[in-house]
């Protein structure tokens, strides 16, 4: 694991997308630095570095969130390192927004992160920095979620019915013209 989180390096002049390859296809998400910096800068050295390969949605739920990057698998690892909460002034969940998990004090994102799959999700509290959103292949993170447990027995580890992993993460970076 890592010490300490990693150094800002994002470029302001750049857009930056992740194109997560699954066990059941393609996800393609905005990733928002203007609003979360060091939760974007984060992800993406983790990505960059391979973190996520190889790991599995270790919680997920119908109608509510799938939730993947630990590498434990357990719903207790990360990267070694915390990075602070990024809350932009609208912080609101819809069907796709990629939001950093956190233990539930401030503070405490490192590299587990969840994509919302229903109404449960989109109801949450905004206590989770929203650092992207799904822009392709939400029918895989659909496929995902109706494997996973109802969204009336949501707790903490819930192991799905079918385990989903994430086979990798690449980044890309693309000049920002907006």
């Amino acid at each position: 694991m890592y010490d300490s989180m990693p150094p800002l390096q994002l470029d302001s002049n750049t857009k930056y997308t992740a194109v997560m390859k699954t066990d059941v296809g393609e996800v393609i998400i905005e990733l928002y630095p203007e609003l979360a910096p060091y939760t974007v800068n984060s992800f993406v050295f983790l990505a960059k570095e391979g973190f996520y390969d190889g790991t599995i949605f270790h919680r997920v739920i119908t109608d509510f969130v799938v939730q993947g990057g630990d590498p434990t698998g357990t719903g207790r690892g990360g990267p070694g390192y915390v990075i602070p909460d990024e809350f932009p002034a609208n912080n609101m969940y819809e069907i796709g927004t990629l939001a950093m998990a956190n233990t539930g004090a401030p503070d405490s994102g490192g590299s587990q992160f969840f994509i919302v799959v229903g109404p449960h999700g989109e109801s949450l509290p905004p206590k989770y920095t929203i650092f992207g959103k799904v822009i392709g292949g939400m029918e895989s993170v659909f496929h995902i979620a109706l494997d996973g447990v109802s969204a009336d027995g949501r707790s903490g580890a819930t192991q799905p019915k079918v385990i989903h992993s994430i086979e990798s993460i690449e980044i890309q970076e693309l000049p920002n013209f907006e």
